[in-house]
């Protein structure tokens, strides 16, 4: 390998890690926006605690039948922008 392909290697490799660090920031604020709006709802319920299993049940279903990844959709950057 020459030094300018293992340059160009090198590069591939951080542009990479950003992206994947940028992906990993964004899932992470997802997560935690959910959950906020998780702990909201079950406020609102009768039995809190019974609304968040039912919930993690309906949802981890849905997980094993490999349709939550059908149901992604993309979130803007813009929205963390202020």
């Amino acid at each position: 390998m020459s030094d300018e392909e293992a340059e160009a290697l090198w590069q591939t490799l951080k542009e990479l890690g950003e992206v994947v660090g940028q992906a990993q920031a964004l899932n992470r604020a997802n997560n935690a926006i959910a959950m906020e709006v998780v702990r909201d709802l079950s406020r609102m319920a009768p039995d809190p605690e019974r609304y968040i299993a039912d919930m993690f049940e309906r949802v981890s279903a849905r997980a094993d039948q490999g349709a939550i990844e059908k149901e992604a959709h993309p979130v803007p950057m813009s929205i963390f922008a202020r």
